[in-house]
């Protein structure tokens, strides 16, 4: 399963533009992550933007994988390090879970004050304490 994986995983981080391919080493049970000089590094020298957009591509890729009995999947203000530019890429790789999501019976939960994010969502709750008296 660790090929495949880390196939799907590297396909969802090519959507985004990301520079490093990442991949779990089945034999350290470790991920690391690969420069685009084919430099092998921890994912703990990864950015706050790059570890971001790699854990909704991990989590893609686990939903692709394993079809994990999971109802929901739950990110809270995922977007919190990021660009405009990677909120973008984060907007579509969320756009993509929630087609993916209805193959295993899942729901995602996004907690974000981000607009573009939430654009990116379905059904959005409006959570705000000045129009609370009004919902």
């Amino acid at each position: 399963k660790a090929v495949e994986l880390n196939q799907h995983l590297q396909s969802f981080l090519n959507l985004t533009g990301m520079t490093f391919t990442l991949r779990l080493d089945p034999e350290a049970r470790v991920f690391t992550y690969t420069t685009e000089d084919g430099f092998e590094h921890p994912t703990a020298h990864l950015s706050g933007a790059q570890k971001n957009i790699s854990a909704v591509a991990l989590q893609m890729a686990l939903v692709e994988v394993i079809k994990p009995n999971i109802n929901l999947f739950l990110f809270d203000e995922p977007s919190e390090s990021l660009d405009d530019e990677n909120k973008i890429v984060m907007s579509e790789l969320f756009r993509r879970m929630n087609r993916l999501l209805p193959s295993i019976g899942g729901t995602m939960l996004l907690v974000s004050r981000d607009e573009q994010l939430i654009e990116s969502c379905e059904n959005i709750i409006n959570i705000n304490s000045k129009e609370e008296s009004n919902t």
